[in-house]
């Protein structure tokens, strides 16, 4: 079910869907840098305000190369297309939202 939540927020972001997007996050939730447990947004309405310029612009979209999901837990491999960049994101979903999220990102490897 946890998968289901990601796969549902990559949709929904995908389709400038935010109203939908919003209601998957707890109203404190966070996103942690993944190397050094930085908090970089904490709340709702910050991740929303980080977020929605990406979605009008419709520059970026996600492109999920693999999920693994460990009870509550979901690791995500996507590639973030327009911006060249592939990321690792660490989903903690809890009462069936997201609580935390930890990510890194980097630049994409063009090499065959």
């Amino acid at each position: 079910m946890s998968k289901e939540l990601v796969e549902k927020a990559y949709s929904y972001f995908n389709n400038n869907e935010l109203d939908k997007l919003k209601e998957l996050w707890h109203d404190d939730v966070q996103l942690i840098r993944l190397m050094t447990n930085e908090v970089l947004l904490e709340g709702k309405e910050q991740v929303i305000s980080t977020n929605k310029p990406y979605m009008d612009e419709g520059k970026v979209k996600f492109e999920v190369r693999n999920t693994v999901e460990l009870g509550n837990i979901v690791l995500s491999f996507v590639e973030l297309v327009g911006m060249d960049i592939e990321s690792v994101a660490i989903y903690e979903i809890v009462d069936g939202k997201f609580k935390r999220t930890w990510i890194s990102q980097f630049p994409k490897n063009h090499e065959e």
